[in-house]
């Protein structure tokens, strides 16, 4: 079954004035309005407030918070892109993101937990720490975006048994989704048809979308 995230939200395609930000209120309900299920959206820890914006923002009050974008509650699904967890922070990001997501009655079950980190020896221990929080049967994300960490990468797997993988989708190849064929593939970012009907026939089901979710 075909997963669509909205990619930080659905954007216009021609968005060049900045008309629609990215992981914004605006974006999110542009998404829903296109008939989008699920959301993959960038948070980041600034001022004890977990905010939204894919790079460090100037001004946190330009942005969303994390809970004003789980307004949908358990009508979407969240993938969630952790851009500076860190050893330091980690308590704190989830002793907030558990108190957002119990204000919000968000089912576990509906959230993709991916720490955008490729040290997997940092990732071991963000796994661990999040399983811990919440339960052994959350859907935590490794991410790969460099082809030089699959073989690391294929010893997490193996350690661990994480059951998904942020990837960037120019990475997926035959031989790579037999590598890994005990995972979810989540490949970013689809702009185009023709590549998602590519790694569609490659068994990948789940993608960040630039592009809208085709009726059946």
């Amino acid at each position: 079954m075909l997963k669509f995230f909205a990619h930080r939200g659905y954007l216009p395609q021609k968005n060049s004035q900045n008309l629609l930000p990215q992981n914004s209120i605006a974006s999110l309900k542009n998404a829903v309005d296109h008939g989008f299920t699920a959301i993959e959206f960038d948070i980041w820890l600034i001022e004890n407030q977990l905010i939204l914006s894919h790079d460090l923002p100037n001004d946190i009050r330009d942005c969303a918070g994390f809970s004003d974008y789980l307004q949908y509650q358990n009508q979407l699904e969240y993938w969630l892109d952790f851009k500076n967890l860190s050893l330091e922070n980690i308590d704190t990001i989830l002793k907030i993101l558990a108190l957002d997501l119990a204000k919000k009655n968000i089912n576990l079950a509906q959230l993709y937990f991916a720490p955008y980190c490729v040290n997997y020896s940092l990732t071991k221990i963000f796994y661990e720490k999040f399983k811990k929080y919440f339960n052994d049967q959350i859907n935590f994300v490794a991410v790969c975006d460099n082809s030089s960490q699959i073989a690391d990468l294929e010893q997490l797997i193996l350690d661990h048994q994480i059951k998904f993988i942020s990837i960037d989708h120019k990475l997926i190849t035959k031989e790579l989704v037999e590598k890994f064929k005990k995972c979810h593939l989540m490949a970013w970012t689809i702009k185009d048809y023709d590549t998602l009907i590519q790694l569609h026939n490659l068994s990948v089901e789940y993608f960040a979308c630039d592009i809208l979710p085709k009726k059946n």
